[in-house]
């Protein structure tokens, strides 16, 4: 497979969630975020983009993000 180029939008913490998400979904149709992929992102894009680039897996974002941290007000 070819390598493609990932782009991910600025905004704030709810932001990172819904880009995690939408990495997430196309792995359910075969599609996947490679190590040869260009990761690229502004502000909270970019974090997700350097999460991407890290030893987890999409999965494991996902779930770090659907559970919360402690820390975090509800």
């Amino acid at each position: 497979m070819q390598p493609a180029a990932w782009v991910f939008g600025g905004g704030c913490v709810a932001d990172i969630a819904w880009n995690i998400r939408s990495a997430r979904r196309p792995g359910r149709r075969g599609v996947q975020v490679g190590t040869e992929d260009a990761l690229l992102g502004t502000s909270a894009g970019a974090l997700v983009g350097a999460q991407l680039a890290s030893e987890r897996t999409i999965e494991q974002l996902y779930e770090r993000q659907r559970r919360g941290v402690p820390y975090e007000a509800t």
